[in-house]
């Protein structure tokens, strides 16, 4: 019964909070750390995938350059890391949430000449993927992390030079959430929609030009789907 709608976009994700809270959005798109730092801030709630780039999942993998002497993410004791951004899922969430559930004590950085204690792993925030790949190979920081994707769009004749320390394990490529308060028959038939925009006409047309392969459910339900996102969520809240 809607024949319109509007796109608004927020400059940062204290706006889209209020937003939504304020019933201003109904719906919200961002990967899942960002998705739960709003969701954790407004009351709205994830209720499906989105698979962007044709990707339902993703993970980080941890990498050094392969003469550094290091062969496992527990050699990073003692050690920086380069991390992309600090609402980033891959380059954040995912590698802080890892190192703390394996007791590694990740601990934030603010410069490369910051000192490292023996049973830390220093993280420094690099900005880019790309500029965390370079610090790796000039030996400004022991080892670097990237999802997988970026990892194998790594020319071939630079990831010879790399050795993978370890990955983390998959997430949730994308998220739609739904404000707090939408009606359920609404969000029924909205949640309806998107599932089975791939099946329709003109929805391919309207996927292709959004990036995206498709929607679906989370395969293990949304409750232990959300647990898991929770759960290394909180663990990067609780960081030094």
């Amino acid at each position: 019964g809607i024949g319109v709608g509007d796109v608004k976009i927020a400059p940062d994700m204290e706006t889209m909070a209020e937003w939504l809270a304020a019933g201003e959005v109904d719906l919200y798109f961002d990967s899942p750390y960002p998705a739960m730092i709003v969701s954790d801030k407004s009351g709205a709630e994830p209720i499906l995938r989105r698979w962007k780039n044709g990707d339902a999942e993703y993970h980080t993998v941890f990498f050094a350059r392969a003469d550094s002497g290091l062969a496992s993410v527990t050699d990073l004791k003692g050690h920086t890391i380069g991390l992309e951004e600090a609402v980033s899922t891959s380059g954040f969430m995912l590698t802080v949430a890892h190192l703390a559930q394996a007791g590694l004590n990740p601990t934030e950085k603010g410069d490369l000449e910051d000192g490292v204690a023996s049973d830390q792993v220093g993280y420094i925030f690099t900005d880019d993927d790309e500029n965390t790949m370079q610090w790796v190979l000039s030996k400004k920081i022991s080892a670097g992390a990237t999802d997988n994707q970026n990892y194998m769009e790594i020319p071939e004749e630079t990831r010879s030079q790399l050795v993978i320390l370890g990955e983390t394990d998959k997430i949730a490529r994308q998220l739609v959430v739904a404000r707090p308060g939408l009606d359920p028959a609404q969000l029924d038939t909205i949640k309806s929609l998107l599932v089975n925009l791939d099946q329709t006409e003109e929805g391919p047309a309207i996927l292709e030009r959004n990036v995206t392969a498709k929607f679906d459910e989370f395969p293990e339900g949304a409750e232990a789907a959300l647990a898991q996102m929770r759960t290394m969520y909180q663990l990067t809240q609780q960081k030094p």
